[in-house]
């Protein structure tokens, strides 16, 4: 799909204002409905953000890497949205750029892979998002304007679209080297919500880790601990956690780790690493 990479917004937006459009799928047998959701694959090395398709009734799914022709072996972190209406630029490129490339499908013969063809009607799990998406889509020019009316997929369509990740999932863990034992514990991630979404932030009492509310001198040890401990849980194992001594010992040096990293490195710092694409700083700023 080189062809698409060297396209603008616009030639793309073009692009797909030309595709056929129905309210039934090229074999007539199903209804021309999409569904879409954001999701963070966590698999080291490469952590970054996918956009997740499915067609409900014939659980044909799809996924592009975010942002758009960032293949999966490179790490995304520049694109790590905080709300929908972050996320929508990407999403609405993303989901343009799937259809007229065919979601993936390539031709080996004259019968074998349907034409191009423009959904009848796109759904999401998340209102905002819907909102969101919908209101960039119809900013780029995508028509026809009632196609930019993104509604909310019912419990059946999202409990297919997840039915249908975790086999992609499998698959993905699968080619980043995972397997046996250590691949079940890797879990399945759920599609993004950004609908109401708030950072519960407490007053500032007389200390504090960032914004984090400190009103007595053993509760920020414990702050620093419970940030110790949530750092390492999410880290890939090395096997000592099955050693107690060992265990002990990396967690004292983590936590004068984490003490001396709070104290250097205000919240705005590591929000600003992040931004670069710093995995290190990233994963800091989400814990802070």
């Amino acid at each position: 799909m080189q062809k698409f990479a060297k396209m603008s917004t616009k030639e793309l937006v073009a692009a797909f204002n030309a595709l056929p459009r129905s309210p039934k799928t090229s074999s007539g047998c199903n209804s021309n409905e999409w569904h879409f959701d954001i999701r963070f694959i966590q698999l080291e090395p490469t952590p970054s953000h996918v956009i997740n398709f499915i067609q409900p009734q014939s659980q044909y799914a799809h996924i592009e890497s975010l942002p758009l022709w960032n293949p999966l072996s490179e790490a995304g972190l520049s694109f790590f949205p905080d709300t929908a209406k972050e996320a929508a630029p990407t999403l609405a490129k993303a989901i343009v750029y799937a259809f007229i490339s065919n979601m993936g499908q390539t031709r080996t013969s004259e019968s074998d892979v349907r034409e191009p063809l423009a959904p009848w009607k796109l759904t999401t799990e998340d209102k905002s998002l819907a909102a969101a998406v919908g209101q960039e889509l119809k900013r780029i020019g995508l028509l026809p304007e009632t196609l930019c009316n993104i509604e909310i997929a019912k419990p059946s369509t999202i409990a297919i679209a997840q039915n249908a990740f975790v086999k992609i999932f499998k698959l993905l863990k699968m080619h980043a080297g995972y397997s046996g034992a250590v691949a079940e514990l890797i879990s399945t991630p759920d599609s993004i919500k950004f609908e109401n979404f708030k950072v519960a932030v407490p007053a500032p009492q007389r200390g504090s880790i960032g914004s984090l509310a400190l009103p007595e001198e053993y509760e920020q040890i414990q702050l620093y601990l419970d940030y110790v401990l949530e750092r390492m849980n999410v880290l890939p194992s090395d096997g000592s956690e099955y050693d107690a001594k060992t265990q002990g010992e990396a967690r004292s040096k983590e936590l004068d780790r984490v003490m001396d990293l709070v104290e250097k490195k205000p919240e705005r710092i590591l929000n600003a690493e992040a931004d670069r694409g710093d995995a290190e700083a990233t994963l800091d700023y989400a814990i802070r």
